[in-house]
């Protein structure tokens, strides 16, 4: 009977100091998935604006690369609360290249509370451009 009376509420007492702990968790977990898909979808709309690029005739590359890599980051703009984007034209010895950068700030909406801000993810991608298709 004595143990009992001191191990009473002692359940309430972990619930209370748990409960607080795991929600963090969850939303710090929520925070990680959120710069993950975001790094993912800038990845993916560089590779999409460099390889869009590499089929236009060296003078359009530019503008065409930039055209589709702001096209993809449109449809993932619930990820990203700002977004900067560069495209360009390089030559080498033998050939051209465009090169595709982007960068995202994370949006943090609803996760402000961990005290986190949106970190910026960045991708870039490089493609030789194809002087024979781009040439039609």
């Amino acid at each position: 009977m004595n143990l009992e009376k001191q191990c009473r509420g002692s359940l309430s007492t972990e619930v209370v100091l748990l409960v607080p702990v795991m929600m963090l968790m969850v939303m710090f977990v929520v925070f990680v998935g959120r710069v993950q898909s975001a790094s993912m979808a800038v990845r993916q709309a560089v590779d999409v604006g460099a390889r869009s690029g590499s089929v236009a005739h060296t003078k359009d590359a530019e503008q065409r690369s930039f055209m589709h890599t702001n096209a993809e980051l449109a449809s993932v703009q619930h990820l990203c609360s700002s977004t900067r984007i560069h495209t360009e034209t390089q030559r080498t010895d033998s050939e051209f290249l465009v090169v595709a950068t982007a960068h995202c700030v994370v949006r943090v909406h609803g996760l402000s509370f961990l005290g986190l801000s949106g970190p910026t993810v960045r991708a870039t991608s490089t493609e030789v451009i194809d002087q024979f298709r781009s040439s039609r």
